[in-house]
């Protein structure tokens, strides 16, 4: 019986710590479930969902040695995505860019990403994502899964084989949906994956298109007071009207909830008539690469982006006028965006030396607008699960306008000194300038800002060192500086300069930032081999250890001082110090005869502040406290079974306890998850094709935990608004069908 391939790769070959992972045929992935959920699975990874697929993304959250999603990069096929977090402008999640069948593997930096990434915050490392080619044979596949809270995804794919001219293609197709684990209402989407290929003599053409649309009903945020008071299945009201008119109207006073039996801080807050995201994608690139001389290859790609979304809470801060309104409103923040942009790279041999270079570019357009919308007693204008139109908003806060261009270019020459050792050197240049202006601004008082800001990396250096021990067995050092840019957004958004509230608190704001950077140092041995035992027979593995220095951390703070008056008391953004990470990590893969695979991985990150720091005039004390969402130890393992046309595998996920204050004097505790799977294949049914049936439990024992925190940013200290719980026992079961 032939060994089974490895899915897991830890980077043999490479001047820093990365891995490779492509889905395994003896634990296939929950179908539906997220790229990223999948890279947990990996050492220095964590991932957070509120939803068993880890599609929700106002609750996802995926972290890498303490770096969260919004300062890593991230490509799909080489063509970058952009930011990943939720309120961005210009970035894509990998969920809406690929369907989870189509993909072929992923690769992961957990320090600093390879020169060549093209990413503009990756401040720490990089998560490349590969499409899957269109097959050598006609032919199609059909898969529909089942499952808790009546959930069910379809999926549809048809090969068309190599065509007559060495072309092939394939589409894709996937609708699903599933209800709310707790409270009522759904998320669902559908997407379209197309794909072609192309050969030239030399030259390889490869054009790709995916179309997303996504309604997502949100859980609500909670407190831990809230969690412990209103229990662990709290939600929001939908699609109960009166009951969410009433608790806006009378519960101040009461401090009881309407469906709540106990008093709480806050109740008007503690749930909402409904909150809810729409997004809609169209993504496309084509990409051409060939051979040159000296052994050399070219690549050249163009890309494009066009997205349209809306974030919807329905505030009962904001009472709609007239006879017939209710205490609330529909708020929304509405995005419209596109980017382009295009790479060329190119590499060659010259003696010993591989040099390599490239130029990247991306223009982008974006708006973004604050509106409202009634609710009257009948019920809402818009319904959340549709785009609300912005001529019908009864009121339109405010909206801005941006525009951005992004420039990188890299060099790098890695050097084979000698049978042995291997040399690289390299640096990356990098240039990114936005501009912002407000078209709207309701807002009373002064003036929304307006101007524009740049970030240049003119000479961010890259070192590596990779000493080969024979066979499978390798020392490696790598050291890299990285930037981040500054982020885009309107009044109120995120850490974007132009979330202030005046032209003075930019204008301060702008004189004084410097952008997010950080120096990486790592060193590791890999090591692998094969064994004659009869029960060992092979193993593969990686232990890394590094240290991180981040400088200039972007924070919102309130002036002090004489500057409080010079910015009309508004929040400015501002550097407020460093963070150092020190960690080790070991991960690795034992096969046992011909038929076990056991996967695991321990990591220690010891994430922490280097300063204090002022807001308001007040000395906020965060010197040696442990950077929030970070957990200081994860360990992963995953035994695998397959034999014959049978599969098993069970999965154990272990995260220690996570800070959600600054100050550290709140916190979730550390959790262990387990998920069980299996399958078998049915072969031949009824002449018609090759059937299969696979099965997946999720928090196999039904624990009651804090997932996701921060879905509400940080504050300094005390209990807020800022956590999602994760779901319990959830079991689903796939049919699919090769034909």
């Amino acid at each position: 019986m032939p060994r089974l391939p490895e899915v897991a790769v830890y980077g043999h070959g490479e001047f820093r710590q990365v891995q490779s992972w492509r889905p395994p045929l003896d634990a296939p992935a929950l179908p539906g479930e997220t790229p990223l959920k999948s890279l947990n699975r990996l050492a220095g990874v964590s991932f957070q969902a509120a939803d068993p697929f880890g599609a929700y993304e106002w609750a996802t959250r995926i972290s890498v040695r303490g770096f969260s999603a919004a300062q890593l990069g991230f490509t799909l096929d080489d063509i970058p995505l952009g930011e990943m977090y939720y309120s961005t402008l210009n970035g894509l999640y990998i969920g809406r860019a690929l369907i989870g069948e189509n993909l072929a593997r992923m690769r992961i930096s957990q320090g600093s990403g390879a020169l060549d990434t093209a990413a503009g915050s990756n401040l720490g490392g990089t998560l490349q994502f590969y499409s899957q080619d269109p097959a050598e044979q006609r032919g199609a596949q059909l898969a529909q899964t089942l499952g808790s809270q009546a959930s069910q995804r379809t999926w549809l794919r048809a090969d068309s084989g190599r065509l007559d001219n060495d072309g092939k293609f394939y589409v894709a197709a996937v609708h699903q949906s599933s209800d709310l684990w707790k409270g009522s209402g759904h998320q669902s989407y559908d997407q379209v994956n197309l794909k072609y290929t192309q050969l030239f003599d030399d030259r390889h053409l490869s054009v790709y298109y995916n179309f997303s649309d996504r309604q997502e009903m949100d859980y609500q945020d909670l407190t831990r007071a809230w969690i412990d008071q209103l229990g662990y299945r709290w939600n929001n009201y939908w699609p109960d009207l009166p009951a969410a008119i009433a608790n806006a109207a009378q519960t101040a006073p009461s401090g009881v909830p309407v469906k709540g039996a106990q008093a709480v801080e806050s109740p008007i807050d503690a749930a909402y008539y409904a909150a809810a995201g729409v997004r809609r994608d169209h993504f496309g690139y084509a990409t051409l690469q060939g051979g040159a001389g000296l052994a050399g290859e070219w690549k050249a790609s163009v890309y494009a982006h066009d997205y349209r979304g809306a974030s919807i809470w329905y505030t009962p801060h904001r009472a709609t006028p007239g006879a017939a309104g209710s205490p609330l409103s529909e708020r929304v923040l509405a995005y419209d965006s596109q980017r382009v942009g295009g790479l060329l790279s190119l590499s060659g041999a010259l003696g010993a030396h591989r040099l390599s270079t490239g130029l990247w570019y991306e223009y982008l357009e974006a708006t973004q607008k604050r509106l409202f919308f009634p609710v009257d007693r009948s019920g809402p204008a818009w319904s959340p699960y549709r785009f609300p139109e912005p001529d019908s908003a009864s009121f339109t806060q405010w909206a801005y306008r941006f525009d951005s261009q992004t420039l990188q270019y890299h060099l790098q020459d890695a050097w084979q000194a000698n049978e042995r050792l291997s040399l690289l050197a390299g640096f990356k240049s990098s240039y990114h300038r936005s501009e912002g202006r407000p078209t709207v601004d309701q807002l009373g008082g002064l003036a929304l800002p307006q101007g524009s800001l740049a970030v240049l990396g003119g000479f961010l250096p890259q070192l590596g060192l990779k000493w080969s021990l024979g066979g499978r067995n390798e020392l490696f050092f790598d050291l890299a500086k990285t930037l981040r840019n500054y982020q885009l957004g309107g009044f109120g958004i995120g850490q974007s300069p132009w979330a202030v509230r005046n032209q003075a608190a930019f204008d301060l704001a702008k004189s004084r930032l410097k952008p997010e950077t950080a120096w990486t140092y790592e060193a590791g041995y890999r090591f692998g081999g094969e064994l004659d035992g009869a029960l060992l027979q092979a193993y593969q593995g990686a232990l890394s250890v590094y240290h991180v220095q981040f400088s200039n951390r972007l924070l919102n703070v309130s002036p002090g001082g004489s500057l409080l008056a010079a910015t009309s008391g508004a929040a400015v953004l501002a550097n407020v110090g460093g963070v150092t990470m020190n960690g080790i990590e070991l991960a690795g893969t034992l096969r046992f005869g011909q038929n076990w695979r056991w996967q695991q991985s321990m990591s220690y990150n010891r994430a922490t502040y280097d300063d204090d720091y002022f807001s308001g005039g007040e000395r906020i004390a965060t010197a040696g406290k442990t950077v929030v969402d970070a957990p200081r130890w994860l360990y992963k393992s995953e035994l695998a079974y397959r034999r014959g046309p049978y599969h098993l595998h069970l999965q154990a996920d272990y995260q220690s306890a996570r800070f959600y204050t600054y100050s550290n004097d709140q916190s979730v505790p550390g959790r262990w998850l387990f998920k069980l799977g299996g399958g078998v294949a049915l072969g031949r049914i009824a002449g018609v094709g090759q059937a299969a049936l696979q099965f997946d439990v999720l928090n196999l024992f039904d624990r009651k935990y804090v997932s996701t925190v921060g879905t509400s940013g940080y504050t300094a200290s005390g209990d807020y608004q800022t956590l999602q719980v994760g779901p319990p026992r959830q079991i689903f079961v796939t049919l699919s069908l090769r034909l």
